[in-house]
Order: C-alpha cells, then structure tokens, then sequence
C-alpha cells in the first residue's frame, strides 16, 4: 500500500508542483472574485457530472457519484453565498 502511494507520487508530483505554481501566477494577476466565481462553475460541474453518472449506465460505484454530488452541493453553498455577497457588494453597488 505505501509502495504505491509512493510510486504515485512519484509520478505526480510535477503535476502537483506546475499547478500550484500556475494557481500562485494567477493568483496574483486575477482577484479572489474571479476563483470564487470559478469555484461556482467547477462545483455545478462535479454535481453534474454526480447526478449523470448516477442516473446513466455507468461503470463507476454510486458512491462516488454521491461523493461527487455531496462534494458539489457543499462547494456550491459554499462559494455561491460568496459570490452572491461579492456580486451584492462590488458589482451591483446595493
């Protein structure tokens, strides 16, 4: 078991590395509205891609589709309150 999350991450870790690395770049080009925005539009994707695995004929368990749909929901309260707040505040001046 440590052998192969071993070897995973051998085989990972410049992935790992070049998209912190991009996020860090672009974290300081782009405001945290942009990546809160983002995060709406990643987390309605993982909910979609939860319920359409679920409901077609598939190959993956059901629990990772309701994994993936939990985690969706969660990330779309979570960053949907935020940019509803950001939207209020910053864009529409109420």
């Amino acid at each position: 078991m440590i052998n192969n999350i071993t070897n995973m991450f051998k085989k990972t870790w410049k992935y790992l590395l070049a998209g912190l690395i991009v996020v860090c770049v672009l974290r300081y080009y782009i405001g945290a509205e942009f990546f809160d925005i983002f995060g709406v539009l990643i987390f309605s994707g993982l909910t979609l891609i939860g319920l359409w695995e679920l409901y077609s004929e598939k190959q993956m368990p059901d629990w990772i589709a309701f994994a993936l749909i939990v985690v969706g929901l969660f990330g779309l309260v979570v960053d949907g309150a935020t940019s509803l707040v950001l939207l209020k505040q910053f864009m529409l001046k109420i």
